[in-house]
């Protein structure tokens, strides 16, 4: 049970750092279509 708590910190910070990286791509794939269909 121990091993499981030891991960948990390490999977949150995993889970963060693909929450923000996958919030930037989808904001940059967003905008790019936004400017493709004005154009």
């Amino acid at each position: 049970m121990a091993e499981l708590f030891d991960y948990i910190p390490i999977i949150g910070i995993i889970l963060f750092a693909a929450g923000i990286v996958g919030a930037i791509v989808y904001e940059r794939l967003r905008t790019k279509n936004i400017e493709e269909s004005s154009s």
